[in-house]
């Protein structure tokens, strides 16, 4: 008996709410259920997809940090470099000046002992 409207109104014709099974699905429900599934499954790729290049790009973030992290300990220990650099100039200064000085006072007393050799103390 087909499903819906008869001019008896007998309750078979609301049979399909009471629990009546319905038909066998027609080839083109099998298909929109198959292309259904299709999407789905797609869908659930492309979010899974899109869950990966979220942590990806949250790795790159954090590269990036540490990058400036450690380029900000490169341009400071850069800096101690040049000032350390500068000290062992002054310092270098500082020796080629009390070797000047040594040079100077070894010449004095190149000339002190030459002086004494020449001219002996009448004391002695």
């Amino acid at each position: 008996m087909p499903q819906g409207r008869s001019s008896a109104g007998s309750v078979s014709d609301i049979g399909g709410c009471l629990g009546e099974t319905s038909p066998p699905p027609n080839e083109a429900d099998t298909e929109a259920q198959d292309w259904t599934t299709v999407i789905a499954d797609r869908s659930a790729e492309i979010d899974d997809f899109s869950l990966q290049i979220i942590d990806l790009t949250a790795q790159i973030i954090d590269l990036r940090a540490q990058i400036v992290d450690l380029t900000a300990q490169i341009i400071d220990l850069t800096a101690q470099i040049i000032d350390l650099t500068a000290q062992i100039i002054d310092l270098t200064a500082q020796i080629i000046d009390l070797t000047a000085q040594i040079v100077d006072l070894t010449a004095q007393i190149i000339d002190l002992t030459a002086q004494i050799i020449a001219f002996p103390p009448t004391f002695l």
